[in-house]
């Protein structure tokens, strides 16, 4: 990660300011904070093109040694008989940079074609399929998954203190909205866009549109 520059800004400020006070005779109680910084707001919505990547390829394909490797995780199987198949969106920006969600979360010994994972072993119900950080959601009934389960299949962190190994207040939108809560408690549903933001500055927020 590359070293913020406005780091070294920082301790000429911080310099600058005890110098300043030790000269004042002003109240320290007078000195006003400075306004958090606003939300951004979402980018014009984009079709996501099935087998591209969309953000810097940052992880490895499928999932890590202490995600799925074929047994039950956190509830989810692998993939038998689908009731129902619908798709959501993640997107996770570390210090405002767009990290890719990986092809093949959820799937083990993937094979690609194109880009685009057409085959495996064990297919999770929740999985990916390229870089767009689309979510597959194929589950066997009517039951609600969340991103967190999706975590947990990949086998990555996911708390408000860091996300994938990317440690730092993490900011998470819900359609272009803050969301407040715990981020491993949203429930994935059709056409949902999440996106997980790691530090600061905070990035615009992406929206897609599906092809299907």
């Amino acid at each position: 990660m590359k070293t913020n520059p406005r780091r070294s800004l920082r301790i000429v400020g911080i310099a600058a300011f005890v110098a300043a006070s030790a000269c004042s005779d002003s109240d320290p109680a007078d000195i006003q904070p400075e306004p958090d910084e606003p939300d951004p707001q979402p980018l014009p919505a984009v079709v996501v093109e099935e087998g591209s990547t969309i953000g810097t390829e940052t992880f490895a394909p499928g999932n890590t040694a202490s995600g799925g490797q074929g047994e039950v995780v956190s509830g989810i199987g692998c993939l038998g008989t689908a009731a129902r198949h619908f798709h959501a969106h993640v997107s996770l920006f570390v210090e405002g940079d767009q990290k890719a969600i990986p092809p093949a979360i959820g799937i083990t010994d993937p094979f690609f074609r194109d880009d685009y994972v057409i085959g495996g072993d064990c297919w999770y119900w929740l999985h990916t399929h390229d870089g767009t950080g689309v979510i597959h959601i194929e589950p066997p009934d009517d039951g609600a998954y969340t991103l967190g389960q999706l975590f947990d299949v990949w086998g990555q962190q996911l708390s408000d203190e860091g996300v994938a190994g990317f440690s730092g207040e993490v900011s998470v939108f819900v359609n272009g909205t803050r969301h407040n809560g715990d981020p491993r408690e949203i429930v994935l549903t059709s056409r949902k866009h999440v996106s997980l933001q790691v530090g600061r500055p905070l990035a615009p927020i992406p929206i897609y549109i599906f092809q299907n």
